[in-house]
């Protein structure tokens, strides 16, 4: 079931990336595994058909700076992020993945952000996997969070295993989470 689920989650984004490139012009904004997207075409992403679309778009805006200089976006830009990684990482790889990669280094964001943009029962999921690391603490640094990941990776597994199965539910609709969220935040998104 669990491959299904990623064979879809593929075949979808192919879907969703080739639409992507129909719709929206490559106008000289940053680009990461998409179409460019400009400040302008953020309202352009706005009026995609479906969530996933838009958010794969703002996803592509954003990720050059998020990447490069996160010091230079908004706290609105960051938390779209922050989800972002949790949904993308999950995705492939489940809990374990998310921490395993930088993606982790904003385990703490990403929890508020969760909270913030209202994806509560996939902020439990998170908490309860953050629970399995000392005093609930993600170390920030990659480095560290390794090693302690190898201390409690045998103890991990299952509970990670068993939330990447109620993740898999989706009982958050994240996309349509984020849309809602840029769009009360509009201003703030540049």
């Amino acid at each position: 079931m669990k491959w299904l689920i990623i064979v879809l989650v593929i075949v979808l984004t192919v879907i969703v990336y080739k639409t992507m490139q129909k719709r929206l012009p490559d106008s000289g904004g940053i680009a990461i595994n998409g179409p460019a997207v400009d400040e302008t075409s953020i309202a352009a992403a706005l009026e995609m058909e479906n969530a996933q679309s838009t958010v794969i778009a703002i996803d592509n805006y954003l990720g050059g700076r998020f990447y490069t200089d996160p010091s230079q976006m908004t706290s609105a830009e960051l938390n779209f992020m922050y989800v972002e990684e949790v949904e993308r990482e999950v995705n492939n790889g489940g809990f374990k993945q998310f921490f395993y990669n930088s993606s982790g280094d904003h385990a703490h964001e990403a929890l508020n952000a969760l909270g913030i943009i209202g994806a509560g029962h996939t902020a439990k999921l998170l908490s309860l996997a953050m629970e399995l690391f000392p005093d609930n603490r993600v170390p920030t640094d990659r480095d560290d969070r390794v090693k302690v990941l190898e201390r409690i990776q045998g103890d991990a597994e299952a509970v990670w295993h068993e939330l990447d199965d109620r993740f898999f539910q989706y009982e958050d609709d994240i996309s349509s989470l984020l849309v809602d969220y840029v769009n009360a935040n509009r201003d703030e998104f540049h």
